[in-house]
């Protein structure tokens, strides 16, 4: 068994990720990780307030998302990043997060079940 769990693993290759910083123009960031069949999308908003609004299609291993971000929220100061994949094969959880200001948020895009 120890010898299959070997080959799994030269076989899978590196993990695919990828960092975006300032995606629109702001000093936030978004990291795009491989995480098993799909992807992990870290959203950080910048303590600064000097988040600007957004949407932008990324890809990672192989899962294409756009993301977009709009500000100051129901009249506050967090902005709402929201994850759509482009593939309805896909969904993120959860679809959108309001992360105050020098927070981040955790999406997970997995293959829907249905």
């Amino acid at each position: 068994m120890l010898r299959a769990s070997a080959v799994f693993v030269l076989l899978a290759g590196p993990a695919v990720a990828e960092t975006f910083h300032g995606p629109c123009g702001g000093a936030d960031e978004v990291h795009l990780a491989e995480e098993g069949a799909g992807a992990l999308v870290t959203y950080r908003n910048d303590a600064l307030g000097t988040s600007a609004p957004c949407t932008m299609t990324v890809e990672v291993g192989g899962v294409v998302v756009e993301f977009a971000i709009r500000l100051n929220v129901e009249g506050g100061t967090d902005e709402r990043f929201t994850v759509t994949p482009a593939d309805e094969r896909y969904i993120a959880i959860p679809e959108f997060l309001d992360v105050p200001d020098g927070e981040e948020g955790e999406f997970l895009v997995v293959p829907a079940m249905f």
